[in-house]
């Protein structure tokens, strides 16, 4: 789905006029999110297409436990604000701080 003549917010309000229209049908609701955040990948640059995709898989599995819509809701909303604070950081800091890791203890298996 093309932007067009009116630009990003125009196209905004009619996806969301869309998707409001199919709110009391969650499966067609989430057959269309779908094929809308596919089609914005697909017109994304070819270089980017990939990484958004694996941010749409990562986003997705950190929302699916959150059934309650404003629980929902509230996840993204604090996602939205650690993705600005690390955007703040690089501005600042003039580098990309590598994600933290978790040590883990490497358990042998028993032998029979």
């Amino acid at each position: 789905m093309a932007i067009g003549q009116y630009g990003l917010n125009m196209y905004a309000l009619d996806v969301y006029n869309e998707l409001v229209k199919l709110k009391d049908d969650p499966v067609e609701f989430a057959k269309r999110r779908k094929e809308i955040i596919d089609d914005m990948i697909a017109e994304s640059p070819d270089e980017y297409q990939e990484k958004l995709s694996q941010q749409c898989w990562c986003l997705d599995k950190k929302l699916n436990k959150y059934k309650d819509p404003v629980a929902r809701m509230n996840k993204m909303v604090e996602i939205f604000w650690q993705g600005v604070y690390k955007f703040e950081d690089i501005l600042r800091t003039g580098s990309i701080a590598a994600e933290p890791r978790t040590n883990a203890d490497v358990i042998p298996f028993k032998k029979k």
